[in-house]
């Protein structure tokens, strides 16, 4: 094909990558190419005729060299990496078929750059059972050309067909990979934690129960969301919406609860006038107490649950943010005064020492709203100041005993710290003896059933110069940013090499699966109620494109592309 006819290929090419960069329908393709033709687009098509590629199956033919191309770039990078690890979640669409999403962390620049977590690929699974996701995923890895003993670790939200001891996916491949580290999601982890905690206390459950009550009560009521909104506005809230609690979702919980509090003027004032039933579960001091309680523990498990969200969580740094926040939550209900500190219920505890809850509206007329101390359903508490406050220590323990339970693997994560200096003691002996305590703790991860992915013995014949080079040179750096400066230094492969390659490792280890469930977020948004009949291979093209290529059009390789698309099968001259 002549230059002109590759120019006016690249232009439609150019029109369906920006279809799928905004997951538009593919149906809009062939609009936009007609309005850039009717705009006097240079380099458009003159007609659009078939031969033209202006149709949706032209596009997708576009779409699949696009993908094509920038799979084998990140296939080769991923390659080059000495080591990567996966994350795999598995779900099921709305039109109820079961999906496989893969991620893989992996170091750009031929394992010399920052880690990069790309998603790799959509699998469609005949069952969710482990051995059906271990056939997709070895599968996988072997078209990748990618071997075992450089994968290190493995993420997941830890269900049983996930982690099972016996038959789970991270066992199965533990079988090829003995050293490989299997973390369970740290943000699902933490919702968990309290999901745990609250299942000992009716009085929580019936908390959960009426914020969903709530929800359904003001439904889609266009007149009661008016006339909230009016109550709203009389007392200076913001307007928001009721919230549901969704139990599959990590932070639902925190954010209803904490709307909830926002908006009890509001929905008491308007409870007190048409709904007697609803206002007279309101008023029972108990469930107050536990609504504020609720979103002040909430609020800092949803704050410890979004740092763990980031798609690149040092893993350094996780004992320590769970630390502060077992902290926060000791000092704040487990200490005399109860509540002091925390936002909502030490506010809460000052309005009601009189035994009632008071608000004023933008008149400056005081509603009050006599609150009862009875017990609620299955409740054996009698609601009593003293009882809640009871019942509210005991929950904060339990959430601080959940917490250290289900984090069991910090040993390995504190040990990471040996690859962070901002960690290590000013003094020298005790840096020394800190450091050798957290090597030997990797080494010994990594030797794990007789692989041997480092040497031990020479990790620690460079400790001393390493560990005072890192001590020296970047002074209380993280981890990540310690490799940003190093990582591109031959020098330090040269010097440390044995140490460098367990850094390599320790890098790419999974912390938290949020990024799966991103990906699963885009999927749902893709294959919408109206686009219900994408096939597999268009779903994970546009998947692909949207997720793992680059987004802006000036660093899009179009003449790969081009000649990806121009090697698929012949193709028509373009009339000119």
């Amino acid at each position: 094909m002549v230059d002109a006819q590759k120019e006016r290929i690249i232009s439609v090419i150019e029109n369906m990558y920006f279809v799928a960069i905004y997951d538009l329908p593919l149906e809009v393709y062939k609009p936009i190419c007609d309005l850039n033709r009717y705009k006097n687009t240079p380099h458009m098509p003159l007609t659009d005729e078939y031969s033209a590629y202006t149709n949706t199956t032209s596009g997708k033919d576009f779409l699949e060299a696009a993908k094509e191309v920038y799979w084998k770039k990140l296939k080769d990078g991923i390659f080059q990496s000495p080591y990567y690890s996966l994350f795999v979640d598995e779900s099921t669409d709305w039109t109820m078929v079961q999906h496989l999403i893969i991620y893989i962390t992996y170091l750009t620049n031929e394992r010399r750059g920052p880690c990069a977590t790309k998603f790799i690929q959509l699998l469609q699974i005949r069952d969710g059972t482990s051995q059906s996701m271990y056939d997709v995923v070895t599968s996988l890895l072997a078209y990748m050309n990618l071997s075992m003993t450089k994968l290190v670790g493995f993420g997941s939200d830890g269900a049983s067909s996930m982690r099972g001891i016996r038959e789970g996916l991270s066992t199965k491949l533990r079988r090829h990979a003995p050293h490989l580290v299997d973390i369970h999601c740290i943000a699902h982890r933490e919702a968990l934690a309290a999901n745990d905690a609250s299942s000992y206390f009716e009085e929580l459950q019936a908390i959960d129960k009426f914020a969903n009550k709530i929800y359904s009560w003001l439904g889609k009521s266009t007149k009661r969301h008016g006339e909230l909104k009016e109550l709203m506005e009389s007392f200076q809230v913001t307007r928001l919406q009721v919230l549901q609690i969704y139990h599959i979702r990590w932070i639902s919980r925190g954010k209803v609860m904490e709307r909830l509090v926002k908006l009890m003027p509001s929905l008491l004032r308007h409870w007190e006038l048409v709904e007697k039933k609803m206002y007279e579960m309101a008023t029972i001091f108990q469930v107050q107490f536990c609504i504020h309680l609720l979103a002040d523990v909430l609020i800092e498990l949803n704050k410890l649950n979004q740092k763990f969200q980031e798609d690149h969580v040092d893993i350094t740094s996780i004992g320590t943010i769970l630390d502060i926040t077992i902290s926060l939550l000791h000092k704040r209900f487990l200490r005399e005064t109860f509540g002091a500190g925390a936002m909502h219920t030490s506010s809460f505890l000052n309005k009601t020492q009189q035994g009632t809850l008071e608000f004023a509206d933008c008149t400056s007329i005081v509603h009050i709203h006599e609150l009862r101390c009875e017990n609620l359903p299955k409740s054996q508490r009698s609601g009593t100041l003293d009882d809640c406050i009871t019942l509210g220590k005991a929950f904060v323990m339990k959430v601080i005993d959940s917490l250290n339970a289900r984090f069991k693997d910090l040993p390995i994560f504190n040990a990471a710290k040996f690859f962070s200096p901002r960690n290590y003691y000013e003094d020298m002996d005790d840096r020394d003896s800190q450091t050798r305590r957290w090597l030997t703790c990797l080494c010994e991860k990594f030797i794990s059933g007789g692989l041997l992915v480092v040497d031990n013995i020479k990790c620690m014949g460079e400790i001393d110069e390493f560990i005072c080079t890192m001590y020296k040179s970047y002074p209380k750096m993280h981890m990540f940013g310690t490799w940003d400066l190093c990582g591109g230094e031959i020098e330090w492969f040269k010097g440390f090499p044995c140490l460098t390659q367990l850094w390599q490792a320790i890098l790419v280890i999974p912390a938290s699966t949020a990024v799966c469930e991103r990906g699963f977020s885009k999927l749902n948004w893709i294959k919408n109620e109206d686009r219900s009949r994408l096939s597999l291979k268009t779903l994970d093209m546009l998947m692909f494109i949207s997720l793992s290529a680059p987004h802006a059009l000036n660093e899009v390789d179009w003449n790969a592309i081009y000649d990806e698309w121009k090697e698929m099968k012949t193709r028509k001259p373009l009339p000119l």
